[in-house]
């Protein structure tokens, strides 16, 4: 699905082109524990929805980086929803659910008509 990056001049419509849109790179604080083995990503693909471990879909795990390096994952373009992350350790032991985090890769465009046209004049 294209949307439109659209250039307006003084109310009136110059020049649009279209973009796609972005995917979106989730990170996060990596957890220090010397027993930590990997997080689980849960997205909720519904608008205003809110990504628990319980009520959203598991859509995919990342393993502990190396230290010094932060946890991320990327999010697909042309979806909506909340995203939330799990800690696992190494036996298993999982942790709550971390804060559920509302996203959109859409691009944002303006909604709505453009502005009227004014300032119009008739000259001889």
């Amino acid at each position: 699905m294209n949307k439109y990056l659209c250039a307006v001049l003084v109310g009136m419509l110059v020049n649009c082109t279209a973009i796609a849109a972005q995917a979106l790179t989730l990170e996060w604080t990596r957890n220090a524990e010397s027993d930590m083995k990997q997080y689980h990503v849960y997205v909720c693909k519904v608008k205003a929805c809110t990504a628990t471990n319980a009520g959203a879909l598991w859509v995919g795990t990342v393993p502990q980086p190396a230290s010094g390096i932060k946890p991320s994952f990327v999010l697909p373009a042309n979806t909506e929803g909340a995203v939330a992350v799990t800690a696992e350790d190494l036996t298993g032991n999982t942790s709550g659910a971390s804060v559920s985090l509302p996203f959109s890769s859409f691009v944002d465009l303006p909604v709505g008509a453009p502005a009227t046209p004014a300032g119009l004049l008739l000259k001889p």
